[in-house]
């Protein structure tokens, strides 16, 4: 399920490197309660006023304390033999726990889920899977909050990159980036927009920190189909993209006023294109990487 892409979010538009690369599946595994570093200044996790420190004290029955062959042992409500209403649940061997309310045995209602890595889930939980609304710590100290569906996030929800300082707030489908979302970054880079698969694809509006903007489609991380360009010295592009380059029909308007119309290959003038100065002068014909060859 460790959605952290190496800490580096989706990536941005100059550099796709792993953006979106899949995330480790999750399984369901069995769990520590025993506090890490990242969860010793957490407030204790409540269910119906008990918590798994205290859960103790209010048990002592022999039927409430049950101790398994496997060293597992569990100390809460039980109904007719099955571990029902609240209770602590303790894995000897994997040294994980469950504290949280269960249903005939199964983990089902409000509980919290440690890991014995560090990582630690605290919501809801629908017939022993992660399901509902939840917060997940992960070992590496970043942090999701938001809608799960059968141990995966599915939903609206808020992933902060600790290492990496980035943030992400949107939707999601099962465990990736998908449908609407923003994604922040640490040095300051905005998109806001559409998702597949953990990458930006679709309609979307990238803002640089330095102030440029592109508005327009994507795919896989990259600038492809028609976009608006902003750049920061004054220049405007409007037109189809390729990968990140400027390629097939499009206009280029400079600060200055000069303005290109026509076709473009690796960013450059390339085909058929008209050329207007500000002063009123057209060259129009064909252009290659730059230089009209053939005048019209």
């Amino acid at each position: 399920m460790k959605d952290d892409n190496g800490n580096k979010g989706p990536g941005g538009p100059q550099e796709p490197g792993e953006a979106g690369s899949d995330p480790i599946r999750f399984t369901q595994r069995e769990i520590n309660i025993s506090a890490s570093k990242e969860f010793n200044n957490k407030e204790e996790f409540i269910v119906k006023g008990y918590t798994s420190s205290n859960i103790s004290r209010f048990f002592t029955s022999a039927e409430n304390i049950i101790s398994y062959e496997n060293n597992d042992n569990y100390i809460g409500d039980v109904w007719e033999g099955w571990r029902h209403g609240v209770g602590l649940y303790q894995y000897g061997q994997e040294k994980n726990s469950y504290f949280g309310e269960w249903v005939l045995g199964t983990r089902h209602g409000l509980g919290s889920f440690t890991w014995g890595d560090g990582e630690k889930y605290e919501g809801e939980w629908v017939y022993g899977k992660m399901h509902g609304k939840g917060k997940y710590y992960f070992a590496n100290g970043d942090f999701f909050d938001g809608e799960w569906v059968n141990d995966m996030k599915q939903g609206l929800g808020d992933y902060n990159y600790k290492s990496s300082g980035s943030r992400y707030y949107g939707q999601w489908n099962v465990d990736k980036r998908n449908g609407e979302g923003s994604f922040w970054w640490s040095n300051g880079d905005h998109y806001q927009g559409n998702w597949a698969d953990s990458k930006m694809c679709g309609y979307g509006l990238y803002t640089f920190a330095g102030g440029e903007t592109y508005d327009g489609n994507w795919m896989n991380d990259q600038r492809n189909g028609f976009g608006i360009y902003n750049y920061d010295n004054g220049d405007h592009f409007e037109g189809n993209w390729l990968d990140n380059v400027r390629t097939g029909y499009g206009k280029y308007f400079y600060e200055n006023a000069d303005r290109y119309e026509g076709d473009f290959l690796s960013n450059e003038f390339h085909g058929y294109g008209k050329f207007t100065y500000a002063d009123g002068k057209i060259d129009e014909g064909i252009w290659d990487n730059g230089e009209l060859v053939k005048p019209v």
